[in-house]
């Protein structure tokens, strides 16, 4: 269990955070308290002291804490408080304080040495070497200076010196020995952060001096609080009877940041400077100067004031001089260096070098400001910029890895990137200018570098350091030249970069130690590398003394930096790790250490002595190039959502991503890894489908969405004010588009709705509302999606193993991704990312996957895919995580990856598998000695290898325990996934499997997450389970099976609801807490029980007794999965039940269990839309049982008759049902017993008014009457589809039925159907008017979904009294409507009639045009035969615009053509289709100038009869072109019968005209027109064409008004050849008139039209004219 650290614990590891840590500070203030105490006593005392100490941390409520090794990889970076701690025992915790306790105080010594004292820093300094050696220091805060100084370690005071460092890059040393404390007036010292560079591994707190006071700040520069006040300025004076120094401070105290400009600081360092010259730097008027003096030239440094340095031959040292003057610097070789500001001049280098040196200026003000290059190397590391500044390298090929480091430990870790970064350009240059070195004399300082300001790029966020720069180039100046690589070897070139590149990591500043254990070539062992492997002893102390070991061993670098250094430089065969055998392998690693410096470079942080275990296939490497492809597109979606701009790219689209392989390729674990690094704002839920269970698909789709709500539920009780407005803002969108009524109804899909809406509940029971349909929950599921987009989140939906989803699952996924995808969330909808996961070995052509894939990718403007192949692992591809993995660079590993990729093929699991197991046979193991994991590279070359990862991991199984094989095999029964508390359950059935999970988790078989227990891969459970004899195999799922049934008590509860017996709530198995997708909610102890059964099969269950009871058992798990909405998992039940029953099962005493079982079946799918099926099961139950038994299942099997477009049969049923239940229908359906019909409902209807038939609402129809008006219901699509004579007398017996037993919503039908009738029978506009209202009003009175009625009243009563357009409005909206509802066959006709009265209404055919076969693809995949009637208007549409399209292909190959789809309405007599073909037909021939086909193709519509007389959009644009067809006919060719027919047409309009003046006026207009042209009454004709071009520009309708001027063209154009007089005129004005019809078609987007007028009447076009000026459509207005 992870502890958050308090401050009385004490942590036990490495690092600044943990020697400062409270807790820590209390132990070590305890250890210095008893030691004197420790150290007098005996061996038995000495543990009791110890003991002591631990029990007084125990009560102060403090523990000892380690961090758990589990996690320690991934927490290089976090805070203590991130990472995860663990509880060491009282004796580990003794061990730790008696170590502490016999810890000796060092002397000083001629080595530089620190300690950790308190929480400041204070570094020794000893006189003979003058280098900053340490770290750590003390706050002495209210004690005198005097005080504090005693209390430094080290004897400080007799003779040392000391150097209290205030930040990296500043210092300021004294003589403490000699403090004289003299009080002076003047204020205190303020630090200069910008003062070189110092070697302290942890940045120092800054420090100011006051009276009686020395006072350690902390990391942002104030003093600490209580020193604030009342301080007095000290000015102390430091002398000793050599040296004399007075300084002067500023008067003015200010916290101080990094990058800020301010006062420098006084440095001195004593021992530089020269015996008997006392300096004494006082500047008037305030000003300072600092000086650290090391004197480099026998010359003098003059200051420009007439103060002087003198010159002395004492030490090596840099020169450096802060100067805050506006005056200028002259160097003794005569060179000025102008002031101005605050400027620092920096000098290097050995006094013999003293004339050729390069100055830079760095300005306080930003450490890179003003600087000049090149600069010597020895300078830049001198300079402290490896510490203050951030350093990248220019490359196209790589991307730095620049990270911001803000906590105290990671300045050195800065330092050390950077000093990585300068050794590789280093190394380029070394490598180019090998011919001209001599390799005696070159030494670092003949290297120098150019920088460049700024990091153009890149952000480094709270990052510490003052600045950041670029590496432009490294320069060499050789002093001297040789002739040629081939005077010096290979080897003598490596050691001497080996050499430099150690002064690099080393600052500078080498040890002489160092530099003489480099500087001789270590003699080569004269023998082979065999006779080395004989002597291994020898080899072993050899090794002792190595390089490696001797840098290893000081812990000052990591170990890949000893590892480097040793292997250029220590060449000894057997005693080197790996040397180098080109330069291109050490550029190769210096690469690996800039590029991933927490791989490559930084050691591992581990507790000392505790190797980093790997694991490979933990994490994901390699396969960059698919990683970019998924980053790009993540990165792309989080763009979108931040670019306010609608037009923005992929705004309007719905992103997915398609990742193939085979089992194993990694598929899930790329999708984890670029999860892993997604933004700020994401939501992410997942869904894992299984193998051999398609009928749990919907379960776990289930879960998956239900993620959705669980996160807003989260949101909306976690607090944070954004979140809580979040979940509430997409709340309130779910209530407005799904509706409160209807959240009842989505519970059993989404349970979570019920936590985030309170009530949603029928009862106080909590049982809920009828189940949603299936397009129910895609409308819901896309609108939650939708709402949640719309509020800002970005959302990304996983499904792994598609290839095992069932049909229903993927239809649903691909209709929510293409609803989101269109509509109105279509401008938030980029917000999405869909990843779909399959193999691509298991899927076939006809599979339902590829099916569904295959629509998406045609889905073009709701959804842009993106496709991942994943193939076989390359050998870079296993170096990559060989490196990764061991932390190797690649000369390391290159060998290892190429066996294993020879093994493996490349295939990932068994890759991960191979190198793991050699990990636990240790044939890969952890080499204290090398520091490094290391293996014999000719035993993995001959060690046996499994030919795959099946045999790889059965072998690796077969070494568990039989006890624990025992487990797996459980597991393995259940899929890749068990719930905890099931296997808690399960312990009664088999003991120990909860004790058994941690050693199968250890050993990398299961995982665990949360409540879910997990197998590492499916083919780990695939193998278990496969491994099972399937006898055993069967036996044992029989077993599971029959014992959960017992636990759930099955056989006693109802087929209503089945509760659980034993702890239901902990037993219902709740995927949310699932790694894998979350999907095994829902799952209740009757299902699992059933599936275990069902798995075992009928073989093995013999006893007839037992089948009846399982049989039973899967009737109620069926109807508990059809209680949630899951239809595919209680077909799969029913079915199986129904098998246990067996063949004769009818002939038995079960008939009643049978019937039931087959009612499911049907139910089920009749829900999942398999039609043909339903009728199969339907067939059997009126078969073998009585009508009244068989009631139940008529309106299902009447409905999918009707699916099927057997409307005849459905008819034929229906009329045989109804008279089966006493129901007058008469046989044969007269003219006469119709109008009879009519008129007796009529006059039964005219005895009450509209509120007494609401009041029959109320009375409750039960009984055979219900039964009755459910399968009049039930048949009615079939009556209208198919025009059948039947469909009014049926309506008129429904009503006069309900108006005597009570009206419920079913028969809403009837009525509308009624008001149709009054109509087209009696030509009472009005009359039916009066019905829709009452129809209407009905369904307002009973608050049901029906949408049938409300089609028949659009369709065939509104299109009377308001304009297409409108019309198309409403029957859109009602679309949307019965998505909502799930009455997917109405949906889809309002969807089809929507867009056909946009097209016939004059809606701008661009639009229409607009995913016109995305929209036919739809209407086609749900209801074919609205698609068929879409296709109609595609084919009308393609003829108007010129456009083509690729319709016919929505239909697969069923429909190629006009005439296939003609064939298919004639081959099932669907009279209504075949109607609208032939009106379609003279559209399409009209517009082609055809009008002898267009008179054929009306003269067939004609005679359809009755569909050509029902009331619809057909009847009134077949009138209206039927009229113009035969007036221009009559005109071209004569016949007083046209003439007679064509005014007919007209005279209809005129009736039609006075219902609506809107709909109708510009059609009867045009015609009246074409009439008087006819008989010669031109002036009549003339004022009629006028008129009806008013009327349409009126009433917004350009098809009518380019129409208008089309045929006053014509119009004019024949009085041109009739009247002579006015031939010109009129030849004018029909030019015009064309013009003008050309512009308007143009306009309209009938472009083929257009284009036909300009080639019928050789038109000459002038773009700028008045009519062609561009102008919004009608629909476009403001």
């Amino acid at each position: 269990m992870s502890i958050t650290p308090n401050d009385d614990d004490v942590l036990l590891g490495r690092g600044y955070n943990i020697i400062v840590h409270p807790g820590n500070k209390l132990l070590r203030s305890m250890v210095q308290a008893q030691k004197q105490s420790f150290l007098q006593s005996k061996k038995k005392s000495k543990k009791q002291i110890a003991i002591g100490i631990v029990d007084d941390i125990d009560k102060l409520g403090g523990r000892f804490l380690i961090e758990d090794p589990r996690s320690i990889n991934n927490s290089a970076t976090l805070s203590i408080t991130e990472k995860t701690w663990i509880c060491v025992d009282k004796d580990k915790a003794v061990s730790k304080v008696m170590h502490r306790l016999r810890e000796k105080e060092t002397e000083p010594s001629n080595v530089p040495r620190s300690r950790v004292y308190q929480d400041g820093i204070v570094t020794v300094v000893d006189d003979c070497d003058p280098q900053i050696s340490g770290a750590l220091v003390s706050s002495f805060a209210q004690n005198s200076a005097q005080q504090a100084i005693d209390m430094l370690p080290f004897g400080i005071g007799q003779g040392g010196s000391a150097t209290v460092s205030t930040t990296p890059t500043e210092y300021f040393a004294m003589n403490l020995s000699q403090v004289n404390q003299s009080i002076e007036n003047s204020a205190p010292v303020q630090q200069d952060t910008k003062q070189p560079f110092t070697s302290e591994k942890f940045q120092p707190a800054p420090i100011h001096i006051y009276e009686s006071n020395l006072i350690v700040e902390n990391s942002l520069g104030s003093p600490p609080p209580q020193t604030q006040a009342n301080l007095q300025p000290l000015a102390p004076k430091l002398s000793n009877e050599n040296h004399h120094l007075n300084l002067t401070y500023n008067a003015q105290h200010s916290n101080h940041h990094v990058g800020q400009s301010m006062q420098p600081s006084f440095v001195c360092k004593q021992s530089l400077l020269s015996p008997g010259h006392p300096i004494r730097l006082n500047e008037p008027a305030g000003r300072s100067i600092g000086i650290t003096s090391d004197s480099w030239s026998d010359k003098n440094i003059t200051i420009s004031n007439g103060q002087k340095i003198d010159g002395s031959d004492s030490g090596p040292n840099d020169t450096i001089l802060d100067l805050w003057s506006d005056t200028g610097i002259t160097i003794s070789d005569g060179r000025k260096l102008e002031g101005g500001g605050s400027v620092q001049v920096l000098s290097g280098g050995s006094k013999s070098r003293a004339g050729k040196r390069s100055f830079c200026f760095l300005d306080t003000k930003d450490s890179m400001e003003g600087l000049q290059f090149p600069m010597s190397v020895v300078e830049f590391l001198n300079s402290g910029c490896l510490s203050s500044l951030i350093l990248s390298l220019h490359r196209e090929d790589k991307v730095v890895n620049m990270k911001a480091r803000d906590d105290l430990h990671q300045v050195q870790g800065q330092t050390l990137e950077n000093a990585a970064r300068l050794a590789l350009l280093l190394t380029h240059l070394f490598i180019d200018c090998i011919p001209e070195m001599d390799f005696a004399s070159v030494k670092l300082d003949d290297f120098s570098i150019v920088l460049e300001q700024g990091m153009t790029g890149y952000h480094i966020a709270q990052s510490k350091a003052s600045s950041a720069a670029t590496f432009l180039q490294i320069e060499f100046f050789p002093s001297t030249r040789v002739n040629g690589l081939q005077k010096q070897s290979q080897s003598e070139a490596m050691r001497l970069l080996g050499k430099l590149l150690y002064s690099v990591f080393s600052e500078g500043r080498p040890t002489p130690s160092d530099l003489s254990m480099m500087t001789t070539a270590p003699p080569p062992i004269q023998e082979s590398l065999a006779d080395v492997n004989e002597r291994s002893p020898k080899i072993s102390r050899m090794a002792e003394i190595s390089i490696f070991s001797e840098l290893s061993e000081r812990d000052s670098f990591p170990v890949s930096i000893c590892r480097l250094v040793s292997d250029m430089v220590d060449t000894r065969l057997g005693v080197a790790s790996n040397p180098f055998r080109s330069f291109d392998a050490i550029i190769q690693d210096l690469e690996q250490m800039v590029y991933d410096p927490d791989t490559f470079l930084h050691d591992p942080c581990f507790p000392q002595g505790v190797p980093f275990r790997p694991i490979f296939g933990e994490k994901y490497r390699g396969r960059e190039k698919e990683i970019a492809n998924f980053r790009k597109v993540a990165n792309s979606i989080e763009q979108s959502l931040q670019q306010e701009s609608p037009g923005s790219p992929n705004s309007d689209h719905i992103n997915a991503i398609f990742v193939s392989g085979i089992a194993g390729s990694g598929k899930s674990h790329l999708v984890q890894t670029v999860e892993d690094k997604l933004g700020p704002g994401w939501i992410v839920v997942k869904a894992k489908f299984e193998r051999c269970r398609k009928h749990a698909s919907k379960r776990i789709l289930s879960s998956m969405f239900d993620q959705l709500i669980v996160n807003l539920v989260k949101m909306k009780k976690s607090g944070r004010s954004s979140d809580v407005a979040y979940s509430q803002q997409v709340s309130a969108s779910i209530l407005n588009t799904i509706g409160y009524d209807r959240l009842p109804s989505l519970v059993n899909f989404l349970p979570s709705l019920s936590s985030l809406f309170d009530d949603i509940c029928d009862d106080k029971t909590g049982q809920v509302q009828a189940d949603a349909t299936e397009f129910q929950l895609i409308f819901s599921v896309s609108n939650i999606l939708g709402a949640m987009l719309e509020s800002g989140r970005l959302i990304m939906i996983c499904c792994d193993d598609l290839q095992w989803a069932d049909k229903t699952s993927l239809l649903m996924i691909s209709e929510v991704l293409v609803s989101t995808g269109s509509g109105s969330f279509k401008r938030v909808c980029s917000g999405c990312l869909f990843v779909g996961l399959f193999r691509h070995d298991e899927i076939g052509d006809h599979h339902p996957f590829t099916i569904q894939y295959s629509y998406l990718e045609m889905m073009t403007n709701n959804i842009k895919i993106t496709k991942i192949k994943l193939s076989s692992l390359s050998k870079e591809d296993i170096s990559d995580m060989l490196m990764a993995e061991l932390r190797l660079p690649l000369r390391f590993v290159e060998q290892l990856a190429d066996v294993v990729h020879k093994k493996t093929s490349g295939h990932a699991l068994f890759a991960i598998e191979l190198l793991n197991s050699h990990l636990r046979s240790s044939i890969i193991a952890y080499s204290f000695q090398k520091r490094r994991y290391s293996w014999d590279q000719d035993t993995i070359d001959i060690i046996k290898t499994e030919d795959g990862v099946a045999g790889l991991i059965a072998s690796n199984l077969k070494s568990l325990s039989p006890s624990s094989q025992r487990v797996l095999q459980i597991l393995s029964c259940f899929g890749i996934q068990t719930n905890i508390s099931l296997l808690q359950l399960l312990e009664n059935f088999q003991k120990g499997i909860i004790c058994s999970l941690d050693t199968l988790v250890d050993k990398g078989i299961l995982d665990r997450a949360y409540s879910i227990v997990i197998f590492a891969h499916d083919l780990i459970q695939q193998e278990v389970y496969e491994s099972m004899p399937l006898a055993e195999r069967q036996m044992l799922h029989l077993d599971i099976g029959q014992f959960l049934g017992e636990q759930a008590d099955i056989d006693k509860t109802s087929a209503a609801m089945i509760p659980m017996k034993i702890g239901f709530d902990r037993l219902q198995l709740d995927d949310r807490d699932s790694i894998a997708g979350k999907n095994m909610a829902h799952s209740s102890l009757i299902s699992l029980a059933c599936d275990q059964i069902d798995s075992a099969g009928l073989d093995i269950i013999r006893d007839e007794g037992l089948r009846v009871q399982f049989a039973v058992w899967n009737l109620y798990g069926g109807k508990e999965a059809y209680r949630w909405s899951n239809s595919r998992a209680a077909l799969h039940y029913f079915s199986k039940g129904i098998k246990f029953l067996g063949q004769d099962c009818w002939h038995k005493n079960h008939v009643g269990l049978c019937l039931e079982l087959h009612e499911g079946a049907a139910m089920a799918l009749f829900t999942l839309g398999e039609p043909e099926n339903v009728i199969h099961y339907a067939d059997k139950i009126t078969s073998n049982t009585t009508f009244e038994d068989s009631l139940e299942i008529h309106p299902i099997l009447l409905r999918s008759l009707s699916q099927l477009s057997r409307h005849k049969e459905s008819i034929s049923r229906a009329i045989y049902s109804l008279r089966q239940l006493n129901f007058d229908i008469p046989l044969a359906a007269a003219p006469a017993s119709v109008l009879h019909a009519i008129a007796t409902t009529d006059s039964m209807a005219s005895k009450f008014s509209m509120d007494q038939m609401l009041d029959l609402c109320e009375k409750a129809v039960d009984g055979p009457g219900r039964r009755v008006i459910e399968i009049i219901g039930a048949f009615f699509s079939s009556c209208y589809q198919s025009s059948s004579p039947f469909m009014p007398l049926v309506a008129c017996a429904t009503i006069q039925f309900s108006l005597q037993h009570g009206i419920c919503h079913e028969s809403t039908s009837a009525f509308a159907i009624f008001g149709m009738l009054k109509i087209s029978n009696e030509g009472d506009y009005h009359g039916g008017k009066y019905w829709a209202d009452v129809v209407r009003e009905i369904a307002k009175k009973h608050k049901t979904s029906n949408s049938l009625p409300e089609l028949l009243l659009q369709l065939t009563v509104d299109i009377w009294f308001m304009p297409p357009r409108d019309i198309s409005e409403n029957l859109l909206r009602s679309h949307k409507k019965a998505i909502r509802n799930g009455e997917v066959d109405a949906a889809m006709f309002f969807l089809q009639t929507g867009w056909r009265f946009r097209l016939l209404g004059g809606e701008q055919l661009s639009l229409v045009y607009k995913s016109s076969e995305e929209r036919l693809r739809l209407l086609a995949k749900h209801s074919q035969h609205a698609a068929k009637c879409g296709l109609l208007d595609s084919i009308l549409l393609m003829e108007l615009t010129g456009k083509s399209g690729n319709y016919f292909s929505a239909f697969e190959g069923s429909i190629g053509s006009m005439n296939d789809l003609q064939d298919t309405a004639t081959s099932i007599n669907d009279l209504h289709l075949l109607q609208s073909i032939h009106v379609f037909n003279v559209l399409i021939a009209y517009w082609k100038g055809d009008y002898i086909a267009a008179e054929e193709s009306s003269r067939i519509a004609s005679k359809m009869l009755p569909a050509s007389k029902m009331p619809t959009i057909y009847l009134i644009y077949h009138t209206f072109f039927r009229g113009l067809i035969l007036f221009q006919l009559h005109r071209m060719f004569g016949g007083e019968q046209r003439l007679k027919d064509a005014k007919e047409m007209m005279d209809k309009m005129e009736i039609w005209l006075s219902v609506s003046m809107a709909a109708f006026e510009s059609k009867w207009l045009l015609l009246k027109a074409e009439y008087w042209f006819c008989v010669d009454k031109f002036g009549r004709a003339l004022q009629m064409y006028k008129g009806s071009i008013k009327s349409a520009q009126d009433n917004g309708n350009i098809h009518e008004l380019a129409l208008a001027h089309e045929l006053l063209g014509k119009f004019y154009s024949k009085r041109d050849h009739l009247v002579d007089n006015v031939s010109s005129e009129c030849g004018i004005a029909s030019n015009e008139c064309f013009k003008k019809a050309h512009a308007y078609y143009t306009q309209w987007g009938a472009t083929a039209v257009a284009e036909k007028i300009l080639k019928d009447h050789n038109l000459e076009m002038d773009l700028h004219a008045p009519h062609l000026q561009t102008r919004k459509h009608p629909r476009q207005t403001d």
